[in-house]
């Protein structure tokens, strides 16, 4: 039986992770080795486009996630999220979404003319905690248009 997951890369940490995840979580995959030249518009077709889409991917990991992440993992482990801490994280969620609308500007995509990882990892948070009501999103009006734009790919959610 051919598994029903494939995995498209070359050697890089972050396929070594999901091939690893994979194998010990025991579901079964296929790896198919693609040229790296060939790879998506999803990380830039210059050098510099690929700097600044992993830039903005890494201020988002930091940026937005981090507030989030610091809330969902105290109450994971079954910790309470008093009122400082709700505020101090929905402070720092609100100043990173206000600096990326800046960021985002007017343009369609943070990084060129096409949506590229840096907008996935991005638009990704925002819309969890949106719909989680986690924190105020401060330009949401900016931001909505774009984060329903990316999010629109998802088809499992």
């Amino acid at each position: 039986m051919t598994p029903e997951i494939a995995v498209y890369g070359f050697e890089t940490s972050n396929n070594m992770k999901v091939r690893i995840a994979l194998g010990y979580k025991e579901i079964p995959y296929e790896f198919h080795t693609i040229d790296p030249r060939d790879r998506p518009g999803l990380f830039g077709a210059t050098h510099r486009e690929q700097w600044e889409i992993e830039d903005e991917e890494l201020l988002a990991r930091a940026s937005l996630s981090g507030p989030l992440m610091e809330i969902v993992h105290q109450q994971v482990y079954g910790d309470t999220v008093d009122d400082a801490m709700q505020a101090r994280c929905a402070e720092k969620f609100g100043e990173a979404t206000a600096r990326l609308a800046d960021r985002l500007g007017s343009g369609q995509w943070l990084v060129g003319d096409g949506m590229t990882a840096a907008d996935i990892t991005a638009a990704a948070v925002i819309h969890r905690v949106r719909v989680a009501g986690m924190f105020e999103i401060r330009a949401l009006d900016r931001l909505a248009p774009w984060v329903d734009r990316v999010m629109s790919y998802d088809r499992g959610g």
